[in-house]
């Protein structure tokens, strides 16, 4: 039996005319070819990260590319927001999922750059402008910069941990 399903996009595939799939479930990011369904495989590294911080909760896409200094580095990129607090940047390039870029936690009532967060899930992940990345948990929003990783402000509900934080 199939479980639930967090989302799906379709981007280019690494030849001409060719196109991928990522499946994204609460216990999984798949790749396939969108011609034939094939499983495509991921990096270790990109592994060893999905393996390390799920369940996710959370994922967004970026919906224009992200410049990171050159023409050759602009591509897409998918964040995943984790149950363990972890935000997670990809890129989305090759026909595949690469990475992770960077990992960002919210972590003992404020935002860290690296590392595994509280046990808040975070309920809603969005990638701004191709230059800020948004989280929301119970209670709280953080915003860091993606091409330092840094924490650029930490937003806080009335009723604290009461309330859902959506960026």
């Amino acid at each position: 039996s199939r479980g639930p399903t967090l989302g799906t996009l379709l981007f280019e595939g690494p030849e001409a005319g060719s196109w991928r799939v990522v499946l994204v479930t609460p216990i999984s990011l798949q790749v396939f070819k969108g011609h034939d369904a094939t499983a495509v495989p991921l990096e270790e590294r990109t592994l060893a990260a999905i393996n390390d911080h799920r369940p996710f909760t959370s994922f967004c896409v970026s919906e224009d590319t992200i410049d990171a200094g050159s023409e050759e580095a602009k591509s897409k990129k998918l964040a995943l927001g984790c149950q363990d607090g972890t935000i997670m940047l990809f890129e989305l390039s090759e026909g595949t999922v690469k990475g992770p870029l960077l990992q960002l936690a919210l972590q003992d009532g404020a935002a860290a750059p690296h590392g595994r967060g509280h046990e808040d899930s975070i309920t809603a992940v969005l990638l701004h402008s191709g230059k800020q990345v948004f989280a929301g948990t119970l209670g709280r929003c953080a915003c860091w910069d993606l091409q330092t990783g840094e924490l650029q402000r930490e937003f806080h509900l009335p009723g604290g941990q009461d309330s859902i934080a959506a960026p």
